[in-house]
């Protein structure tokens, strides 16, 4: 036998092109780690996307078959319903979707799954942007409305800010919420002079048509179910009067960080990153949407989106006033009252978010008002 250092096998192997992964765990930490997700929104995950997670947020680098062993011990029912066995599946559309490359069109629309029933019960909107080319989700975000068209444009100029990127297009509803969003992106691409007309910048169809649309499935079956059942049980309860602007107010303090957490999670962790697979009649590339949006040229497709300037994006941010009056959901004496209580609510965990809701409606004083 040779006497060689961990140094040296290393480097033997790399000479070889020999790759291996050190999955030197502690299985008790992983069983804890495990018990904690499910507790939370990851009962909702499979084991890859669940793996992907443990390995991304609690920094465990753990083989697919260790978790879906240790998933099986903690809690095998659920296992057994995500797996959709026996389940028909849906008949395929025959129509084929096309695309010349990153950010050639931003797929942009509402999601109210969460606000429950006529879409008014519970504060709680999410609205989001899908790249259509390599499924990348570009931003989710939550707030009490996706209705307000000053908020919608504060989402997507917020996005603008953070990338220095312009779509060529944007896909969304024809209504007063995206009004705002729609001029911005006009200004912006005759600014630029992508289009010949930057009317054309903006494509308008039902949201059945918008690829967003079908993905907020993905995001309804993985992730808000979760909160759903934490919501119908506050309100069949009697713990929330959706008619009081007091308990929705306090609900939308606990729960719109805790979810923005979750769904920021979700969209870099567990979406961007697993890998799509090849799908019948969809003239589309396959791999990984983080990837594929960044290195299009590497799947077929080309970099469409245009440069854009601080100092453009901060010009439109004072034309459209989108980033006045639209920080915050709470007027400053109500968010004061529940920082009181709990100051912090980076700290609350998804499973703990009903009782920091009852706790806060149970102490919370309307005098201070």
């Amino acid at each position: 036998m040779y006497a060689w250092s961990l140094r040296t096998l290393s480097r033997r192997l790399s000479f070889f092109e020999i790759k291996y992964s050190d999955y030197d765990v502690d299985v008790n930490e992983l069983k804890e780690v495990v018990k904690t997700e499910m507790e939370g929104p990851g009962n909702l995950l499979g084991y890859r996307a669940l793996q992907q997670k443990i390995r991304e947020v609690h920094g465990l680098n753990v083989p697919r078959d260790l978790v879906y062993a240790m998933m099986m011990e903690v809690n095998p029912e659920g296992l057994k319903e995500r797996g959709g066995v026996g389940k028909p599946k849906r008949a395929r559309r025959d129509k084929v979707f096309t695309s010349h490359g990153s950010d050639w069109t931003m797929s942009l629309d509402g999601h109210d799954k969460l606000c429950g029933y006529q879409n008014s019960m519970f504060p709680l909107s999410i609205y989001g942007g899908q790249d259509t080319y390599s499924g990348r989700i570009n931003f989710l975000k939550i707030w009490t409305t996706n209705s307000n068209p000053k908020v919608i444009g504060k989402f997507y100029l917020e996005y603008l800010f953070e990338s220095k990127v312009l779509p060529v297009h944007l896909r969304i509803d024809r209504g007063t919420e995206t009004d705002v969003m729609a001029t911005m992106q006009m200004f912006l691409c005759d600014k630029y002079n992508v289009l010949e007309d930057p009317n054309d910048s903006v494509l308008y169809g039902p949201s059945t048509q918008n690829k967003i649309e079908r993905w907020w499935r993905e995001l309804l079956e993985r992730l808000e179910r979760f909160f759903k059942q934490q919501l119908k049980n506050l309100a069949e309860d009697g713990d929330y009067d959706s008619t009081s602007m007091t308990d929705r107010n306090l609900l939308a303090y606990v729960y719109i960080p805790v979810v923005q957490k979750e769904l920021d999670i979700f969209r870099t962790t567990i979406w961007n990153n697993h890998r799509v697979r090849r799908q019948k009649n969809k003239e589309l590339p396959t791999g990984v949407p983080e990837h594929m949006y960044h290195c299009p040229e590497e799947h077929g497709g080309e970099k469409c989106g245009i440069s854009i300037t601080e100092e453009d994006l901060l010009e439109v941010a004072q034309l459209s006033d989108v980033l006045i009056d639209t920080d915050d959901f709470l007027e400053e004496n109500f968010r004061n009252e529940c920082m009181r209580h709990i100051p912090n609510t980076d700290e609350i965990k998804p499973a703990d978010a009903a009782n920091a809701y009852l706790f806060l409606r149970s102490n919370f004083n309307k005098d201070c008002l």
